[in-house]
């Protein structure tokens, strides 16, 4: 034979041994997952790169096992390899070599995996050491002559669908035909998957799950949740009830339900349905869907606490204060609780790398770092992160940049757990923060960054100018929270100490306040000081000022005792009375009478400070004119 004659028969023998393509150009045919054999169509010529070696079409069939004259025979040449003559073309070379019903048939009973999805097309996949296990998974489509060949039939793909016991029940769609097959050993009703891949979904005619309801068993990689979302619209688009499900946490990145067969994931077919439809696959950020009551009641799960009772994954926190209050302070405690995976006083926190965008300047944080390395908060391994200097996050290249910084961190210490923005306002960007759009724009950026990495955000904020109680800004800022912490500082004889108090939270009555102590610390080494916040559990009472509110109360129990002794006698000292007693006694400056919730209020902040005698079993109260004289005079020094 001629080098023409071989070249000429190189594309079909190709096509025989190999299977389909990866890639075909005008003038070269690529093989394998990565391309990695290529045929040069003008010289007839292969090579494989990863064993990098080049052969012919006699090489090829060789190092197929296949019998060349044989080979040869069936594209037009006779007379043996030695005196090759072409006698007839039986068939164009240019074409897929095609296959009788018996050869068919033999590549049936040899194949380890076969999945049949019509009678006019069958998927193979071979074990190893046959002469086509080099292609994992062979499609093969029948011609209208009754003649395989080794391609995907034109036009729209026919869906595999195992037929169970009626069309009405749940299908199980789990992607590739190996996982098809290993979901059939546990799965008692259908199961249906599509040939072509991930991204192959489209050229599937999926007409026979439309209005039934489809349980979804992804890969485990981002590939899979891709195909899982797409093909869950599409087929809700269609009147589909469908169930997606996350890989449990026992399969390996791009393992499938085959892995999870094998290893016993599931001991029945209850269970993984029971799987299936309380586990629900998160959705990409931002992304819009709904799910029917009856789906998404047995999805609750318990919260993954990064600090026990304070705040978890997968939320928006604020911490906000006046100004010098002590709030990065406090954040600064949180943040190494986290990356330590120590308590935060009294509460468990679980290890995860915390990110700090630092506004309000490094170097003050490295510095109580430092200081609290030496009372033995030490962060050797542990992954917190310190940003050079704050971020412009309404920026949309900063932002970039960010989201950029934030995926490196999380290729080199895993999933992080805690990103804190200190403050708000050094990381807000050109925008204002009482401006409704732009403070929605950046709890849209928060969110993402939230859903994306899984992570709880938290904003260190300050207060309004007049308004103490709550963070300063636009209210979606507040709106858009799941826990709130306020941050008040007092200064009692000469010390500094900070109460933090849990303003929201979206689930539960919140946390107990904490009492801290600053403490002031020489840093080794270091001509300077720096300091930190250890709890306390006997915070001194500061000086009490005695408000007009406060002094209303004192003298509506003072008038309601005299008048009770007028009409009774006895002693002063053995009258008591309720908030309900004191309604309609107690006066405003303008001489209206208190509301009820505002007496009841002021009567606590009294039992707080002291100045009223209290019954706390009957909630009652008693005036301040019959306390001890000297204890009364001392408290209002």
């Amino acid at each position: 034979m001629t080098n023409e004659e071989w070249a000429s028969i190189a594309r079909a023998v190709g096509l025989e041994l190999l299977g389909e393509p990866k890639q075909e150009t005008s003038t070269e045919i690529r093989w394998g997952n990565k391309g990695s054999v290529c045929l040069n169509k003008e010289t007839g010529q292969f090579y494989d790169f990863e064993a990098d070696k080049g052969f012919g079409v006699h090489g090829l069939l060789v190092e197929h096992n296949q019998d060349v004259s044989a080979v040869l025979e069936r594209f037009g040449f006779s007379g043996g390899v030695a005196s090759l003559k072409k006698v007839v073309n039986i068939r164009s070379p240019k074409t897929t070599p095609l296959l009788s019903r018996d050869e068919m048939a033999k590549l049936w009973k040899e194949a380890e995996i076969k999945v049949k999805y019509s009678d006019n097309f069958i998927v193979l996949r071979f074990p190893e050491g046959h002469n086509r296990s080099y292609q994992k998974y062979a499609p093969y489509c029948k011609q209208d002559d009754g003649f395989w060949v080794c391609k995907r039939p034109s036009g729209e793909l026919p869906l595999y669908l195992t037929p169970k016991r009626s069309e009405t029940e749940p299908v199980l769609l789990v992607e590739g035909e190996k996982a098809a097959v290993a979901s059939e050993k546990i799965y008692q009703h259908a199961v249906a998957c599509h040939h072509g891949g991930c991204k192959g979904w489209q050229k599937t005619d999926w007409s026979p799950l439309y209005g039934r309801e489809v349980l979804i068993f992804p890969d485990n990689d981002e590939a899979g949740f891709g195909f899982a979302d797409d093909i869950s619209r599409h087929l809700q688009k269609h009147g589909s009830l469908v169930s997606v499900c996350k890989p449990p946490e026992g399969l390996q990145e791009k393992e499938d339900m085959h892995e999870a067969v094998e290893r016993g994931l599931f001991a029945d077919h209850a269970d993984l349905v029971n799987y299936i439809k309380n586990n629900p696959m998160h959705r990409p950020a931002g992304t819009l869907y709904f799910e029917r009551a009856d789906q998404v009641l047995g999805q609750i799960t318990e919260p993954e606490w990064l600090i026990k009772d304070i705040f978890e994954r997968e939320s928006l926190v604020a911490i906000f204060g006046k100004p010098k209050e002590g709030k990065s302070f406090v954040a600064l405690d949180m943040a190494v609780a986290i990356a330590r995976g120590a308590e935060y006083f009294g509460h468990e926190a679980t290890k995860a790398p915390v990110v700090m965008l630092v506004g309000e300047g490094k170097r003050g944080t490295v510095r109580r770092l430092s200081a609290l390395e030496q009372v033995g908060r030490s962060l050797v391994d542990a992954p917190l992160y310190l940003s050079n200097r704050g971020t412009r996050i309404l920026d949309e290249d900063e932002y970039q940049k960010l989201v950029d910084e934030l995926d490196i961190i999380c290729a080199r210490e895993g999933e992080i757990g805690c990103i804190i923005v200190d403050t708000l306002n050094r990381n807000f960007g050109a925008g204002s923060e009482n401006s409704t759009e732009d403070m929605t724009m950046f709890i849209s950026r928060l969110d993402n960054i939230i859903h994306k990495y899984k992570a709880c955000v938290v904003i260190v904020h300050h207060t309004g100018h007049n308004a103490s109680g709550r963070q300063r800004g636009s209210s979606v800022l507040g709106a858009s929270m799941d826990y709130e912490f306020q941050v008040a500082r007092e200064d009692i004889g000469g010390d500094m100490y900070v109460t933090l108090s849990q303003t929201l939270n979206k689930d539960g009555q919140g946390m107990a306040n904490l009492d801290f102590k600053f403490n002031e610390v020489d840093l080794l080494g270091y001509n300077m000081t720096s300091g930190y916040l250890d709890i306390v559990t006997d915070k001194p009472k500061g000086n009490i000022k005695m408000r007009g509110t406060h002094a209303e109360v004192d003298r509506a129990l003072r008038q309601l005792a005299l008048e009770k002794q007028s009409a009774e006698g006895g002693n002063p000292e053995d009258y008591w009375f309720s908030v309900g007693d004191l309604f309609g006694v107690c006066k405003t400056k303008a001489g209206n009478a208190m509301k009820r919730p505002n007496i009841d209020q002021y009567t606590k902040e009294m039992v707080e400070l002291d100045i009223v005698n209290h019954d706390a079993t009957n909630s009652l109260f008693q005036a301040n004119e019959y306390r001890n004289k000297v204890e009364f005079s001392a408290l209002y020094k």
